[in-house]
């Protein structure tokens, strides 16, 4: 499989969660339903992003940072998982995503 197939494949995939997802402005019990939901398509997802990582070509002068996006992608599903485990009551500071998964070979 080409490369930019595997990066257009994990966007697809990433975006069609992002998107696609019911509303989660419905009822507690249906809103973490729909978000226990989300963080198994993540979790998918991940194991996904694993196999790509493996069978990437590492021969390149640019790379895809799967490590960016793995941890990214974990972020999200913390967030989902304490956001269902918990009462909402406090605000939290949430920190920012990566959005950079380009890196070149050899370093950064």
């Amino acid at each position: 499989m080409v490369p930019v197939m595997k990066c257009t494949k994990i966007s697809l995939l990433f975006s069609a969660i992002v998107f696609c997802v019911s509303p989660v402005w419905a009822d507690s019990d249906s809103e973490r339903a729909n978000l226990a939901n989300l963080v198994a398509e993540l979790d998918s997802l991940s194991n996904t992003l694993t196999i790509y990582q493996i069978n990437s070509l590492q021969d390149r002068r640019y790379l895809f940072d799967y490590d960016a996006l793995s941890q990214d992608l974990q972020a999200m599903r913390s967030g989902i998982v304490e956001y269902i485990n918990k009462d909402l009551s406090m605000a939290r500071e949430i920190p920012p995503l990566s959005g950079q998964y380009t890196k070149q070979r050899g370093g950064e």
